[in-house]
């Protein structure tokens, strides 16, 4: 409507002006460095409209062609990201050689051409072509030098997969002088020490990797408890209880009190041969914190004055009366310290209240010691039961060693018989 609107006023402005010429075409001289036009007024009007005309004829032209370039740019972009997309879906499903070849082939008008070299690298990885790795790295990191850091992560994670350690190693140290303290650096940088076994270094390295944050709090505490207790076991194996003392010192004063390292402390020294230490190493931590794993293992301290131990442990009783962990540390040093029926009510409370293979068989040892062979069998049985997960109907009977010989001399097949 609106055209069809412009189309009747341009009719009617054109009879008008006809109208108006006809009577008088008008005179126009146009004169410039000494060239002279002569035209009527309306054969200019019609020069200038359709020089007008000419001029939008062309810039409509170059428009066109600047239009057809950024189109044709725009579908180039438009098929890179299609490449970069199947390229990383073809990753996903493990094609990575057509995954690589896709990444390559949309680099040079992607978007963001360090993502398909990064993971060009990836694919190449997979297919253990170190070499062209190495290769979309450095172009990689050509392309954009801003992008050093994930570059050099890159290839440095890639370099640990490959289990290539020493040059894993040299990588990060370039990162290390471009970007210090770097979270996933020394994070990497942390499970190649724990692969390689320098527990040493990667002891120093824990406190930067709290600092900063470069692992969850979980996976820091669990990684500090796997070092410092496998620095623990290498001085315990060589009977270096100076060794475990000076590496006890080491571990962090708010660390020592958890009962993972207390506890793997205390069999470090106990394997060492310094029972005394360890036995007093459990009651300092069981003042400031109680842990039944560490109450067992005093119970199985020998080499210590038992009725010193026993006295500790009665104390702990008039708290912890019913406490497993108690009843079974009391028993153990009660047998040791000759008082065998304080040792036999500690034990049977202890299987009254949770029995476990390690309550029946401290009771089986004490009732055999005091000849009650029927008895110890008994309890021997009960907690074999317990630690095979096996009804006690299906185990076999076992019989003291006395009842068997008696069995062979009337006649009656004995238990080893057949």
């Amino acid at each position: 409507m609106k055209r069809g609107l412009l189309i009747i006023i341009a009719l009617v402005a054109s009879t008008f002006l006809a109208h108006f010429f006809m009577k008088d075409a008008g005179y126009a001289l146009v004169n410039f460095r000494g060239y002279a036009i002569e035209t009527s007024v309306l054969g200019l009007v019609l020069f200038a409209i359709l020089g007008y005309v000419a001029v939008r004829l062309v810039i409509r032209s170059l428009t066109s062609v600047s239009d057809l370039g950024r189109a044709a740019g725009r579908y180039q972009k438009n098929q890179s990201r299609k490449k970069l997309t199947r390229g990383l879906i073809e990753l996903a499903e493990g094609n990575y050689a057509r995954g690589e070849r896709l990444l390559a082939e949309s680099a040079p008008k992607s978007d963001t051409p360090v993502l398909n070299y990064l993971n060009a690298a990836r694919a190449a990885q997979e297919q253990g072509a170190a070499d062209r790795r190495d290769n979309w790295l450095m172009m990689a990191y050509e392309n954009d030098k801003d992008s050093g850091r994930a570059v050099l992560l890159t290839q440095a994670e890639l370099q640990t997969a490959d289990e290539d350690y020493e040059r894993a190693l040299a990588t990060l140290r370039k990162l290390e002088e471009q970007s210090p303290g770097h979270p996933q650096g020394l994070a990497l940088l942390a499970t190649i020490y724990e692969r390689v076994g320098d527990w040493d270094n990667l002891r120093e390295l824990l406190p930067q990797l709290r600092k900063r944050k470069a692992m969850s709090r979980e996976g820091i505490d669990k990684l500090s408890q796997r070092t410092h207790a496998t620095l623990l076991g290498h001085d315990s194996a060589k009977g270096n209880v100076m060794g475990l003392q000076r590496q006890w010192q080491k571990i962090p004063k708010k660390l020592r009190t958890d009962p993972v390292l207390s506890r793997d402390y205390v069999v470090a020294l106990n394997r060492a041969g310094d029972q005394e230490l360890a036995e007093q190493t459990i009651r300092k931590v069981l003042k400031k914190g109680w842990d039944p794993e560490l109450m067992s293992l005093y119970g199985e301290l020998e080499n210590v004055d038992a009725k010193k131990s026993l006295a500790y442990v009665q104390g702990w009783l008039k708290s912890r009366n019913d406490d497993p962990s108690v009843l079974l540390a009391a028993g153990r040093l009660a047998m040791r310290a000759g008082q065998p029926d304080d040792a036999s009510k500690y034990l049977e409370r202890c299987v009254e209240v949770d029995p476990t293979p390690a309550a029946y068989q401290a009771l089986g040892a004490l009732l055999a010691e005091a000849g009650k062979g029927d008895e110890a069998a008994e309890a021997f049985r009960n907690g074999l039961a317990l630690a095979t997960g096996r009804v006690e109907s299906t185990l076999p009977t076992l019989t003291a060693a006395g009842q068997d010989e008696k069995s062979g001399q009337d006649g009656t097949p004995s238990a080893d018989a057949g």
